[in-house]
């Protein structure tokens, strides 16, 4: 196979019709909307307010998403080693903050912070965190 014949069939031809692969997963989203079990290789449900970035690039967003996600660790590992109360207080203050103005649902669920792929060490902190602020 040559490499003009390789790019000639990433797109597939069905009953006459040639189908790229966008189009394909388009077609599928629209037709199973809402019957999918999961977004895994289709559009990302967002778990962060849209509005937080409406004035950003995708690039932008991007880095600001891994900035949140390391902060919201940041703060739930922070939470969970702290021994005085009185930070921890202000700590849970924060965070309590933070979940509602970053988050679309804030019911205090690993789901509402977290997508599927993430590590079960950091998981495990993150639950730890929202049960204690959750009180």
């Amino acid at each position: 196979m040559t490499k003009s014949t390789k790019k000639v069939n990433e797109s597939v031809k069905v009953e006459n019709k040639t189908t790229n692969a966008k189009s394909i997963l388009a077609n599928l989203q629209k037709e199973t909307s809402g019957l999918l079990k999961t977004n895994l290789g289709t559009k990302k449900a967002s778990i962060y307010k849209s509005e937080i970035f409406s004035e950003s690039t995708e690039k932008e967003k991007k880095s600001l998403r891994k900035k949140l996600r390391n902060t919201l660790y940041s703060l739930c590992f922070s939470l969970i080693d702290e021994k005085d109360e009185t930070k921890k207080k202000k700590l849970i203050s924060s965070f309590n903050e933070f979940y509602k103005q970053v988050y679309v649902t804030n019911d205090y669920s690993l789901q509402s912070v977290c997508n599927e792929n993430l590590k079960t060490e950091k998981k495990d902190i993150l639950q730890q965190a929202l049960n204690i602020c959750k009180k």
